[in-house]
C-alpha cells in the first residue's frame, strides 16, 4: 500500500466505506475520508481488513507537496475515483 491509495473497508461499522491511505506502520493503516475521519483524526485499520482498489490520488498528492493534504481534496479524490469504479464495474 502505499499514500494515496484508495481502499475500501470490509469488516467493522464502517464496512463499505471509501478511504484514501495516509500513512502505513508495518500492518497498520492510517486512513482519511475526509469526513468522518479527517487528516486530523485518522481512523487505524489493520491492512487484512481493507480492500484495495488500483487507483491512486496522484492529483490530491501533488497539489499537495510540501503541506498536508487537506480534507477537501481527500472527499474529492475519493468521490472522483468512486464514480470511476462505479462506471467500470457497469
Amino acid at each position: 500500500m502505499q499514500m494515496g491509495q484508495l481502499v475500501r473497508s470490509l469488516v467493522g461499522r464502517d464496512k463499505d466505506t471509501y478511504y484514501l491511505v495516509a500513512g502505513c506502520v508495518d500492518n497498520m493503516l492510517y486512513l482519511a475520508d475526509g469526513r468522518k475521519r479527517g487528516i486530523n483524526n485518522l481512523k487505524k485499520k489493520n491492512i487484512r481488513h481493507v480492500q484495495k482498489c488500483n487507483r491512486i490520488a496522484a492529483d490530491a498528492i501533488i497539489a499537495a507537496q510540501g503541506r498536508p493534504l487537506r480534507d477537501e481534496e481527500i472527499r474529492m479524490a475519493i468521490r472522483e475515483f468512486v464514480t470511476l469504479e462505479c462506471n467500470e464495474e457497469v
